[in-house]
C-alpha cells in the first residue's frame, strides 16, 4: 500500500496517519545527518528546525547545532577536572543534591534515587558550581535536566 494513499485514510485510522507521519519525518532527519555539511546552515534545516524534531534524534541534532563535539575537543578533560574539583570543594552540594532528588521526578528516569540520570545532572551541577561560582542555580535542574534526557550521559564526555 502507498503512502499517500494511507495518509487519506478515513479519521478513524488517525494514529497510523499520524505514526506514518512521523515516521516520514524522522527518515528525512537521519538523511539529513548523514549529509550534516550539506544540510548544516541551509533553509530547508531551518525549516525543519521550526516544524519539530523529532525524539530518535533529537539529542544528536541539537548536539550538532549547538557544535558540542567540537567544544568538546577544544577543552578536553576540562569538565572532569572541574567535577573532581567540584566534588571536593563545592560548598553548594548538599543544596544540589537536594535539587537533583526533586528534578522531573516524575520522569522515569528520574524516579529512581542516584539513577543514572540522576547522577548525571549531580555531575553537571557540581562542575557548574566551580566553573562560575557567583551564579544562582535557581531553576538550573529543571532545565538541565530536561537536556540530560535527550543527550548523553555526562560520564561519557568524550565525542562520538
Amino acid at each position: 500500500m502507498k503512502l499517500r494513499s494511507l495518509l487519506r485514510k478515513p479519521p478513524g485510522d488517525q494514529n497510523t496517519v499520524q505514526n506514518l507521519r512521523m515516521a516520514r519525518r524522522a527518515d528525512k532527519w537521519v538523511q539529513m545527518l548523514k549529509h550534516w555539511e550539506k544540510y548544516s546552515h541551509s533553509s530547508k534545516m531551518r525549516c525543519r528546525v521550526y516544524k519539530g524534531i523529532p525524539p530518535q534524534v533529537r539529542g544528536r541534532v541539537w548536539a550538532l547545532l549547538l557544535g558540542v563535539d567540537q567544544a568538546m575537543l577544544e577543552n578536553k578533560g576540562e569538565y572532569e577536572q572541574l567535577m573532581a574539583l567540584g566534588k571536593v570543594l563545592s560548598p553548594s552540594i548538599a543544596e544540589i543534591d537536594e535539587d537533583v532528588s526533586v528534578t522531573c521526578r516524575d520522569h522515569i528516569f528520574f524516579k529512581t534515587r542516584y539513577s543514572t540520570k540522576q547522577q548525571a545532572l549531580f555531575n553537571v551541577l557540581v562542575t557548574f558550581s566551580i566553573y562560575n561560582p557567583d551564579s544562582s542555580a535557581q531553576g538550573v535542574p529543571n532545565w538541565v535536566g530536561s537536556w540530560s534526557i535527550m543527550m548523553k550521559p555526562s560520564v561519557s564526555c568524550s565525542p562520538g
